[in-house]
């Protein structure tokens, strides 16, 4: 037992091979895993699991006001703005809706029966290609674009329909504001780094899902780096493109 925990509290000296260390290989020998230490990691893993898919839901949950308490009916009504400048505004977020609730939809299952053998990593894995979908999103919002734009709407439409119909709704659905909402896939990328590598330091070079954990890491680094090295534009000046007379419902 003290030697099981010591192990884990040593796990900032690991890294980055932490999981070498977790798996029972320290400089090159066998260590044995006691059954206690085996429990230990197993609860850390099915703690983290469940912090995946919680976040992730609640992640949904979140984008699908944006789409449907924000975006759509801004479209269907006579906007502040323009359907074109919308169409930019909310870029990207229907299809990372579509892309994050398939997520869920296959995690859920397999997290909610969450057993010794347990494996996500493949669930990441096969989606590798699809995670790029976030980069049309990230060219308009990263470097908090989208704040500011609509920050400098809020300011030239001070009493406007468009301040109250934003404020009504975040009042009426308990979220945050809407420049806040448009910012979580800019941080969501990041966030999947920092559980899936959490996850692998707890998970035995012997466990079924290590290997496809570790590319499922890479893979994750990968999106990020050319994500980040692909957003060279920020967001349109929005602020030019006010419809002349601004009326809403």
């Amino acid at each position: 037992g003290d030697e099981s925990n010591a192990l884990l509290e040593e796990r900032p000296q690991c890294e980055p091979k932490l999981s070498s260390c977790i798996g029972g290989y320290v400089e090159n020998r066998r260590v044995l895993i006691s059954p206690k230490m085996e429990t230990d990691l197993f609860e850390k893993r099915r703690k983290i699991a469940n912090e995946i898919l919680a976040s992730e839901k609640e992640y949904v949950r979140k984008l699908a006001l944006i789409d449907e308490k924000f975006y759509k009916p801004l479209l269907s009504a006579n906007p502040v703005l323009s359907k074109e400048v919308l169409k930019k505004l909310f870029s990207g977020v229907e299809v990372v809706l579509s892309f994050n609730r398939d997520l869920v939809e296959h995690l859920e299952p397999i997290i909610s029966n969450y057993g010794q053998d347990t494996c996500i990593g493949k669930v990441f894995l096969v989606r590798a290609e699809y995670f790029k979908i976030y980069q049309t999103y990230f060219k308009n919002h990263k470097g908090q674009a989208s704040q500011k734009v609509l920050r400098a709407l809020d300011q030239k439409a001070k009493a406007s329909a468009w301040k109250t119909f934003c404020e009504t709704v975040s009042k009426s659905q308990m979220c945050q504001p809407l420049p806040e909402l448009l910012e979580l896939p800019v941080q969501r990328i990041p966030q999947y780094h920092t559980l899936v590598a959490e996850y692998l330091i707890y998970t035995e070079r012997s466990h079924p899902d290590y290997n496809d954990l570790q590319q499922a890491l890479e893979m994750l680094k990968r999106t990020e780096y050319h994500i980040k090295e692909a957003t060279t534009i920020s967001m349109l000046d929005l602020e030019e493109q006010f419809t002349s007379s601004p009326k809403f419902i």
